[in-house]
Parts: structure tokens; sequence; C-alpha cells
């Protein structure tokens, strides 16, 4: 299947470098049961998977730029969100997506602990 027939699933979330967690881990998963991943990178940590050491997050534009630019050019069919910084970029998120997707479901898998 190309990428052009396959359903693009976005995934709003941190860089785990180890690809335990997040847009390592969210694109291989979409990847494996037929989907095409996509994703917004909102942070970029630090950890190996026994150690986190930090947390770097992205500019708030910066990741609604990338937000944006995506919604624009692909037909989006459901969208995942995990780490965020805080309820207002969630917000800000979720705001954009509805304005621009109404329609795609969007699940939010909320990160409490590395």
């Amino acid at each position: 299947m190309t990428p052009n027939t396959r359903p693009h699933i976005l995934t709003i979330a941190g860089l785990d470098p180890t690809g335990g967690a997040g847009i390592l881990s969210d694109v291989k998963t979409i990847e494996n049961i037929g989907g095409y991943g996509l994703s917004v990178c909102t942070a970029n940590t630090l950890q190996t998977d026994h150690t986190f050491h930090a947390c770097n997050w992205v500019a708030n534009d910066t990741l609604l730029n990338q937000l944006d630019m995506l919604v624009k050019h692909f037909n989006i069919s459901a969208v995942k969100i995990g780490i965020i910084k805080d309820a207002d970029v969630l917000s800000q998120v979720t705001d954009h997506l509805a304005s621009t997707t109404p329609d795609v479901p969007m699940i939010w898998d909320p990160v409490v602990k590395a």
C-alpha cells in the first residue's frame, strides 16, 4: 500500500529516543495496523529505556505550525494526542483540530509519568 491509499493517522506527542513511547512508538503502531503515520512533536526528551533525564518542550508556535501544515496537506482520519505541556497548549491543539478537521476523532492519552 502507498501512503495515498492508507488512512493518515496523526500522533501529537513527544519524542522518546528509545522508541518505547511517544511519536516513534505511535508511528510503529499506526504502520502495524495499516495506517500511514504522521507526527507533530511536542517535546524532545532526554532518556533511555530505564532513566528519564529531562523534557525540552517544543515552542508552541512551532507545534501549531507543524500541525497546521499537516492538516492542510493530508486528509487526516484520526488523531492521537500524547504528552502536552499544559492545558492551555492542549486547548489550542484541540481547538485547531476541531476547526480544521471537525469530523476526525481525537483521542487524548494523558502521560502521567515517564
